[in-house]
């Protein structure tokens, strides 16, 4: 997360479902300090929908999940994404987990 916490005054944060039990965890911990913070909403058809749209399929199953996730939150209506910040860990190593955050960014921009 590049905010700070000041920054994040007024928004949600939302966590990717990559475990829900750690999602609903990350968001429990950002609460405790003052954090309005939710667990991405299930996914479902429309998710593997919105996030195939935006792949050209190369990417691993769960980085084409994520990706609808956040991209279904936008299309909800009254969603305002001046009130949303989207939290996407980043990792090393030979997964291409290191590229989600990388990926999502120039997909949200």
């Amino acid at each position: 997360m590049n905010e700070d916490k000041a920054s994040l005054k007024g928004k949600t944060v939302y966590i990717p479902r990559m475990s829900y039990e750690g999602a609903r965890a990350m968001a429990a911990a950002l609460q405790a300090i003052g954090i309005d913070a939710e667990p991405v909403p299930p996914s479902d058809h429309t998710t593997l929908t919105l996030g195939k749209k935006y792949s050209s399929g190369d990417e691993c199953h769960p980085q084409t999940v994520t990706l609808g996730g956040f991209l279904k939150l936008l299309e909800k209506p009254g969603f305002d994404p001046k009130k949303a910040a989207f939290l996407m860990p980043l990792a090393g190593g030979p997964c291409r987990f290191g590229q989600y955050s990388v990926y999502v960014k120039k997909i949200l921009n």
